[in-house]
């Protein structure tokens, strides 16, 4: 069950790019037979994988810095009013 909760990275074993969740080719990578996955973005670059280009929330941090920045937009445009 622990496992399943884990987010899969999926990359792509001729390209050398990997893919997070929510990023463009992400689902239509699930069939491929270049697919393989991993565990982390971590263990993707370790093997020598690079991001794909368009942004996916791969984790918490990534999570974590994009509602900061949305947070500093709001109380920005707020102090406006």
């Amino acid at each position: 069950q622990q496992e399943a909760a884990q987010t899969l990275i999926r990359g792509n074993t001729r390209s050398k790019i990997y893919h997070c969740p929510g990023q463009a080719a992400y689902e239509e990578m699930a069939d491929s037979k270049n697919l393989i996955l991993f565990s982390s973005e971590e263990e993707a670059i370790e093997a020598g994988y690079r991001k794909a280009k368009r942004e996916g929330i791969c984790n918490l941090e990534t999570l974590k810095k994009i509602l900061n920045k949305l947070t500093a937009i709001l109380k920005k445009d707020l102090l406006a009013i």
